[in-house]
């Protein structure tokens, strides 16, 4: 069974990931930046097959990074009481605290 997202946690959890992102772009950028040569063909090949693993490791978190953001983007779209991406203070939180009939209209 699933249980709700926190919608205070989604925004949070969103930026987290974005940092996590940005950490990575700077890895990759930092590691093929610093090729390293090693003189001998057969350890060079070994290097480079394993800068080309890491790179493609850090590329595909990323990958995975950004499509949760997307995620979660639209499941914080999707909570009561979002406007234009912003919560409005004391809806989710009254809504969830209080039950639906605190959301209810007489």
């Amino acid at each position: 069974m699933r249980r709700p997202s926190e919608p205070p946690a989604l925004p949070a959890v969103s930026d987290v990931l974005g940092a996590l992102s940005d950490t990575v772009a700077g890895v990759e950028d930092d590691l093929l930046a610093s090729l390293v040569v090693m003189g001998e063909a057969d350890a060079q090949r070994t290097v480079d097959g394993w800068v080309d693993q890491v790179v493609d490791l850090l590329r595909a978190v990323d990958e995975v990074a950004v499509q949760h953001r997307a995620t979660l983007a639209r499941a914080h779209a999707r909570q009561p009481g979002v406007v234009d991406g912003h919560t409005s203070v004391g809806d989710v939180g009254t809504a969830t605290a209080l039950g639906p009939a605190a959301t209810e209209q007489p």
